[in-house]
Formats: structure tokens, C-alpha cells, sequence
């Protein structure tokens, strides 16, 4: 591939990344140039994938299509190719890559997640596999790919939490059926949630107990913190202070997840960066 073409692809990558997400893009601005580059490869990757079975109309043939193309021997697609060269740079395990198709081609049907089990199992393809890319990316420690794991699991929980309103409209519910139960929840709706008191106290302590879930899994995540390089460690305590803001939003009135999608603006998260590069100095 040769330069002209090499700088193609990153741009494609990037604009993919950028327009993707607000929180990650901007608090990946904060790594190296390099490993920001093969960031927006990785990002570049899952995304299109995810914009396969999300998008409306879905498109499920073409999500199949690069599907068979990503496990041919000789990829043609550039996003499968990109993603190749990436998990032979640093040596991916071919694992994580299917474990990651498993979890996003569940979302070709209708989602309905039974108990916490099987939510964990969903998180495993679809964001704890994405930490364990990081750490190979990053050249992080093997022995706190735990702790990555449980932090791609902390930022897929918030993420559950805060797109309700948007999945059920694609007819998905990421909650777990039996806590639903537990907290007496017959139906994940802003209608029924609008219907009695009762029904909104419900709605309430279902959410802070999956708010609680994410509470305990950041914190074990955090443990790995100090093995990670100031540099990095700026990038990515930026992404998880945006993701307890979005949290504590939510927290303070859980319905809103039925009105709107909590995500932090562009400045937010730059200027979060910034005043970590600060705190971590000291």
C-alpha cells in the first residue's frame, strides 16, 4: 500500500471515529499520534459493524457480507484488511475478533437479554474485548487485561443505560429480564413508566441498581490506573470521567433516558482532558 493510499485510509478511519462518538474521539486526542492512528483503526472497525445492524433499514446482508469476507483467508474489504494488519501488529488473539461478530450479529434480531449472565456474555464480544485490544494497542501490562475487561464492561453498562429510549425504538432491551423482575418492572416504557408512582419509584431503584453494578465495576477498573502511563492514563481517565457524568445525569432523573440520549458536548470532554493532564502531574 503506499503512502498516498496508507493517508486515505486514516482519513477515512478518523472521520468514522469522529463522527462516531464524541466522548472517545476527543478523549483519544490526548494519546500519541501513532496510537491514536491505530485507535481510529480499531474504532473505525467496530463501528462500521455496529452501523450495519443499527442503521435504519438494517443491513443485515451487508453486515454478513463483510462477515464472510473478514474470515476469508485473503480479506478484500479495506475496513477487514485495516483491521488484519492491526491484530497482526500486536498480535490480536482471532478470538476476540469472533467473540466481538457473535455479540453484534445477536443484533440482527430482536434482543431480549434473560438474566445477568447473559448480559455479561453479550458485554464480553461487544466492549470487553475492545479493552483487551487497548491493551495491546497500548502495550499495557497482560497482567491487568482483567481490569480492562471490566472497564470496556463499565463503559457498555452506562451505554445500555443511557440508549433505552433509542433501542427499544430498533426493538432491543439490553436489560436484564430478571432484574426487571426484581424490581417489578412489566414493561420498559415511558408509558407504563408515566402510569402510577409506584411504577416510577420501580423505574428508579431498577435503574440505580444497574447505575450501582456500574459504581463497583469502575471502581475495580481503577485499580489498574497507576500501571498506566501519564499519557495514556490522561486519554482514558478523560472517557471515564464522561461516563460518570453520564451517569450521575441519568441518576438524577431516570426517565430521561426515554426523552433523550445524556452525552457529554465536544468541549466538556477537551476540557476534562486538559485538566487531568494537570491533576496527573501532581
Amino acid at each position: 500500500m503506499n503512502d498516498k493510499s496508507t493517508n486515505h485510509h486514516k482519513e477515512i478511519n478518523n472521520k468514522i471515529f469522529k463522527k462516531g462518538s464524541i466522548t472517545y474521539y476527543n478523549a483519544s486526542r490526548f494519546f500519541p499520534k501513532d496510537k491514536r492512528e491505530d485507535i481510529a483503526t480499531l474504532y473505525a472497525f467496530v463501528r462500521v459493524y455496529d452501523d450495519f445492524v443499527d442503521v435504519k433499514p438494517h443491513q443485515h446482508d451487508k453486515f454478513d457480507e463483510f462477515v464472510t469476507d473478514y474470515l476469508a483467508s485473503k480479506s478484500q474489504k479495506d475496513i477487514n484488511i485495516n483491521m488484519k494488519k492491526l491484530a497482526q501488529k500486536y498480535d490480536f488473539d482471532p478470538q476476540w475478533t469472533l467473540a466481538f461478530i457473535k455479540s453484534i450479529g445477536i443484533d440482527k434480531d430482536t434482543v431480549r437479554i434473560k438474566d445477568q449472565d447473559e448480559l455479561w456474555e453479550y458485554i464480553y464480544g461487544s466492549a470487553e474485548v475492545i479493552g483487551l485490544y487497548m491493551q495491546r494497542i497500548l502495550d499495557l501490562p497482560e497482567h491487568n487485561d482483567e481490569f480492562a475487561m471490566l472497564q470496556g464492561r463499565a463503559y457498555q453498562l452506562i451505554n445500555f443505560i443511557r440508549d433505552i429510549g433509542e433501542d427499544l425504538t430498533i426493538d432491543r432491551i439490553y436489560m436484564p429480564q430478571d432484574l426487571m423482575d426484581k424490581h417489578h418492572i412489566d414493561e420498559l416504557s415511558e408509558s407504563w413508566l408515566n402510569s402510577s408512582n409506584e411504577n416510577k419509584v420501580n423505574f428508579e431503584n431498577f435503574i440505580k441498581e444497574i447505575i450501582s453494578i456500574y459504581d463497583r465495576t469502575q471502581s475495580q477498573a481503577y485499580l489498574a490506573y497507576p500501571e498506566i502511563p501519564y499519557r495514556y492514563r490522561i486519554a482514558i481517565k478523560t472517557a471515564t470521567d464522561l461516563y460518570n457524568w453520564t451517569s450521575k445525569q441519568i441518576a438524577k432523573d431516570p426517565s430521561i433516558v426515554f426523552k433523550k440520549q445524556i452525552k457529554p458536548k465536544q468541549i466538556q470532554v477537551i476540557a476534562r482532558g486538559f485538566l487531568n493532564a494537570i491533576i496527573e502531574l501532581f
